[in-house]
């Protein structure tokens, strides 16, 4: 009851602070594209490497007041020691943003060529003075592979100056497969990443490496990101689309079902927001 309370208290006070005097009026999107390398280590099945394009884009627009929405897709493509695989993802988001902060839901869809998984979650961000700390908690539900899975990332954002961030991730979570002889796993992730735009231009390049672990079956897997963005805003900054535009991004399933660890790999590709 009293973390319920709590939980309460600090919603209000972000749904308050700055309300009068800020509203969603603007709307921002960027589109780019991302080259991924992931190894995975699976004890028994051996070693996979997965070689991933994908292609990405966003919009954020105002709904009333300071109510807005946020929509993502992008689709990858992987090719992997044991086959190819394409991957759909579109997600939507609902915001209450203030210049304190902002929180929200989301749902999302990701579908490769075996199963689609459905995600519905809820997520939050504060603004700090020179950066953004913020998490996500999430369900996920693969119906054709009968798994369910729990999580909760957090990120802390940090901007040395405002076209240029440096960012730190975890997350933890539960992978449940209702199948004989296969147990739940829990997993952990920690990532690291950075995003800069150069000076008078919308362009900006991103560099990400992330690390999954699951000892309860005995995997982990490595991924780097490279990528960049085109980024459609009022002449503004990165750190103006952290605060203003298209800020969110749904952790969600990667389904590479090639991959000796399918079909809920809890992996997403993609770097910062």
């Amino acid at each position: 009851m009293r973390i319920r309370s709590l939980a309460a208290a600090a919603a209000a006070a972000l749904f308050a602070a700055s309300g009068a005097a800020w509203a969603e009026t603007n709307t921002e999107a960027y589109v780019g594209a991302r080259y991924i390398y992931t190894d995975l280590n699976t004890n028994g099945a051996g070693d996979d490497s997965v070689d991933a394009g994908q292609i990405e884009g966003a919009v954020s627009f105002p709904v009333h007041g300071n109510v807005g929405a946020e929509v993502e897709s992008s689709y990858a493509f992987a090719d992997s020691d044991s086959g190819d695989e394409d991957v759909w993802t579109i997600a939507g988001h609902a915001f209450h943003r203030t210049a304190a902060g902002l929180i929200g839901g989301f749902l999302a869809a990701t579908t490769n060529d075996d199963d689609t998984a459905w995600t519905v979650g809820a997520e939050g961000d504060a603004y700090l003075a020179n950066g953004t700390v913020g998490g996500q908690i999430s369900y996920t539900n693969a119906d054709d592979a009968d798994a369910d899975i729990w999580a909760a990332f957090g990120h802390y954002r940090f901007y040395p100056k405002d076209d240029w961030f440096a960012q730190a991730d975890l997350g933890v979570g539960n992978v449940s497969v209702d199948a004989p002889g296969v147990d739940d796993a829990t997993f952990w992730t920690i990532g690291a990443s950075t995003e800069y735009r150069f000076a008078q231009s919308p362009f900006s390049v991103d560099f990400g490496v992330n690390y999954l672990n699951a000892d309860d079956v005995n995997v982990d897997a490595t991924a780097v990101t490279v990528g960049f963005r085109y980024n459609f805003d009022q002449g503004g900054s990165l750190r103006r689309r952290d605060t203003h535009g298209p800020s969110l991004r749904a952790r969600i399933p990667a389904l590479f079902s090639g991959s000796p660890s399918a079909p809920a790999t809890p992996v997403s590709p993609g770097v910062g927001v």
